[in-house]
């Protein structure tokens, strides 16, 4: 005989595992802001937060418009969410002087490190 428990635990994991996979699908739309932060001294927090927000809210239009169905909705708001990063990056560029610093830092070791 079976625990009650044991139906109740493995439902709600079935129903976390589905949360997960598809919040997956949406977090490219957080990880290329992450991606550009790292990899880019000019990068600051207005040009990730742009990107972010007209990322998510053209994947929103873009599904509820029923264009989902020609394409997939993360692609514009991937493409939407790159142009804007580079876009306000070029307005407000990275003024912090103890972020640049450490970026310049950071590139230094890289390259000591390579050659």
């Amino acid at each position: 005989m079976g625990l009650p428990g044991a139906v109740y635990l493995g439902g709600l994991s079935q129903a976390w595992s589905l949360q997960v996979s598809y919040l997956n699908h949406y977090l490219i739309l957080i990880i290329l802001p992450v991606l550009f932060s790292i990899f880019s001294k000019k990068t600051s927090w207005q040009s990730i937060f742009a990107g972010m927000i007209v990322g998510t809210i053209t994947l929103i239009i873009w599904k509820e418009s029923g264009l989902g169905a020609t394409l997939y909705e993360i692609v514009p708001g991937f493409m939407i969410n790159v142009i804007v990063i580079m876009v306000v990056n070029k307005i407000y560029q990275q003024q912090d002087q103890g972020i640049l610093s450490e970026f310049e830092e950071v590139e230094k070791i890289y390259q000591r490190d390579i050659k």
